[in-house]
């Protein structure tokens, strides 16, 4: 969304005066946009203080045609396009409910959206309907984000193996088998020296904002199963520093089956390990 900030577009005075241009230009459709700006700043006093550039700007992105109206629902949708278009920063925090998100928006952002009434009180089907698609969105966002930190580790790890190989004078490459494979349990092949041969070296690559990392249960039945040759690889993002542990130091940690519970994901603490 290049030349016109997000702000400015998502502002009530850029929708005021897109209806005001939407409704001249059906009275006037031999002017052209700039000339029936001209023509409403000269001639309407409601046109004071509107953002017109925003406006037009508005129009040409959202593809908004000359019969477009200011409503509830027209302001829902133009305000749902420019979120997904320009994905400010907070839309990450929609999944958590509106109340959540409105310490977090700009006086500018909130009467946008309570002018659209996506912050009645007593919500619609449309209002709520509005609020899931906008969580269903961002959790795809996040979803993005995740899998390229997690592929942002597993380069890392490719890297560190490289170097260590060839400090161990291997003439071989790590194989980056979960780009091809995420099926088999771990991220990396690798190879190290056991009792003079050369051994498979499973990794599996974990990155983490904190000093905790989840495991799956069938990624630790993986682990456990072929434990003198698999390690994990945990890097704390984004100072890139890696924790490298082997099954033996993780397995204090995973809990076990009770009575009909079944565990499925456990997270680990990375203090004291």
């Amino acid at each position: 969304m290049t030349g016109i900030a997000f702000d400015r577009c998502f502002s009530a005075g850029a929708y005021t005066a897109l209806d005001m241009i939407c409704r001249a230009a059906e009275r006037h459709p031999d002017l052209t946009l700039p000339n029936i700006v001209e023509l409403l700043l000269k001639t309407d006093a409601d046109s004071t203080g509107l953002d017109f550039p925003a406006a037009l700007h508005l129009k040409a992105v959202a593809g908004v045609e000359h019969s477009w109206r200011e409503t509830r629902t027209s302001v829902q949708e133009i305000s749902f396009l420019l979120l997904e278009i320009h994905k400010p920063w907070w839309l990450r925090l929609a999944p958590s409910g509106r109340e959540r998100l409105k310490p977090v928006l700009t006086p500018n952002e909130l009467q946008c959206l309570r002018r659209a009434g996506l912050y009645d009180p007593n919500p619609d089907a449309a209002v709520v309907s509005w609020w899931d698609r906008l969580a269903a969105l961002t959790r795809g966002l996040v979803e993005v984000e995740r899998m390229e930190q997690a592929r942002s580790a597993e380069r890392l790890s490719l890297e560190r193996e490289r170097a260590r190989l060839l400090s161990l004078g291997l003439a071989v490459e790590p194989e980056w088998v979960a780009l091809e494979d995420n099926s088999l349990g771990y991220d990396i092949r690798s190879y190290d020296i056991q009792d003079g041969a050369i051994v498979s070296r499973l990794i599996e690559v974990k990155s983490t904002l904190a000093d905790s990392f989840h495991i799956s249960r069938n990624e630790w039945r993986n682990a456990d199963s072929a434990a003198t040759q698999y390690v994990f690889h945990i890097w704390k993002m984004p100072d890139e520093e890696l924790c490298e542990l082997p099954v033996t130091a993780v397995r204090p940690h995973v809990p076990h089956d009770l009575g009909n519970g079944r565990w499925q994901d456990t997270l680990v603490s990375l203090t004291g390990i």
